[in-house]
C-alpha cells in the first residue's frame, strides 16, 4: 500500500500562498536506494545526503523507492517540497523550517521502508537460505524511467534521478564481477542490455549516482572498480541522460 506524508501538500500550499491549481510543482525528483545487504553500512550516508538534497529543493514533487533483486518500483513514499513564499527574512526562515520538517518526515519514512525490506528478507531466509538480498540495478532503472513519462510529469521543467548504490550488480543480465567483462567488451555489454530493454531513455533527466564501490564494491580490485565506473558512464551516456561522471566518485551533493 502506498504511503504519503500527508501533512506535506497542505503545508506546501500554505507556504506558497497559492491555490491548488497554482501550486503544481515545476520539478520532479526520483530517489532510488540500494537495499542490498552489502550497502547496509552506507545507509546512514545515503539518508544524510537524501536529507541534504531535499533541503535544496523548492516546488518539487518527490518519489522514493528501493532497488531490489526483482523489485518493481511503486514509490511508496511520495510528497512535495514547497515553494518559498517570499524574499522577506521571516518568510525565508519559515520556509526553511518547514522544509526541514518535511525532510525529517521523509527520512523517517525511508528508515521504515528499509526496515520493512530487511524484515521481509529475514522472513524469506527462514524458509529458503538463498533468498535474494542483492539488487538488480539495471532492471529497476529500466522500469523507474517510466515515471518521467507520466501525465503531469512528462512536461515538468526539471527532472532528476538520484541513485544511491555501490553500483555492483551480479545477475544473468549484468555481472560486474565477471572476468568476461573487460574494457573491450563494455560497449557490447551495454548494447546487449539495450537490446533487452534495460537501457531506458532518460533524455532531459539529470542523473546523479553516488556511492560506487562503497559496499560490495570494496571486494573489487582497483582495475575492476575502474571498469565498473566506465560501465556506468557508458550506460548513462546511452540513456541520453544529463549525467556527471564525477558523482560516481562519492557524494551526490552539488
Amino acid at each position: 500500500m502506498r504511503r504519503l506524508i500527508s501533512v506535506i501538500v497542505p503545508l506546501a500550499l500554505l507556504l506558497s500562498g497559492c491555490g491548488p491549481d497554482e501550486a503544481k510543482p515545476d520539478n520532479v525528483a526520483l530517489f532510488l536506494f540500494d537495499s542490498s545487504a552489502s550497502c547496509i553500512a552506507q545507509r546512514e550516508q545515503y539518508r544524510r545526503e537524501f536529507r541534504q538534497k531535499l533541503m535544496q529543493m523548492e516546488g518539487t514533487r518527490v518519489y522514493v523507492d528501493l532497488i531490489g533483486a526483482n523489485r518493481v518500483p511503486e514509490y511508496p513514499i511520495s510528497f512535495e517540497m514547497p515553494r518559498r513564499k517570499g524574499a522577506l527574512s521571516q518568510y525565508s526562515e519559515d520556509f526553511d523550517r518547514e522544509r526541514a520538517r518535511i525532510a525529517d518526515a521523509a527520512d523517517a519514512e525511508l528508515q521504515g521502508l528499509f526496515r520493512q525490506h530487511d524484515e521481509a528478507i529475514m522472513e524469506a531466509q527462514k524458509h529458503r537460505a538463498d533468498a535474494a538480498s542483492d539488487t538488480n540495478i539495471v532492471l529497476t532503472l529500466s522500469i523507474a524511467a517510466n515515471l518521467f513519462q507520466r501525465d503531469g510529469i512528462r512536461d515538468l521543467t526539471n527532472k532528476e534521478l538520484v541513485v544511491f548504490s555501490d553500483g555492483i550488480q551480479q545477475s544473468p543480465e549484468l555481472d560486474l564481477f565477471s572476468h568476461k567483462l573487460t574494457l573491450e567488451t563494455l560497449d557490447k555489454t551495454v548494447a546487449e542490455l539495450e537490446r533487452q530493454g534495460l537501457v531506458p531513455s532518460l533524455s532531459k533527466v539529470s542523473v546523479s549516482f553516488g556511492g560506487l564501490a562503497a559496499g560490495k564494491g570494496k571486494e573489487l580490485s582497483a582495475p575492476r572498480i575502474i571498469l565498473a565506473r566506465r560501465f556506468w558512464q557508458l550506460y548513462f551516456e546511452r540513456t541520453k541522460a544529463r549525467f556527471n561522471p564525477a558523482s560516481l566518485d562519492g557524494s551526490v551533493i552539488d
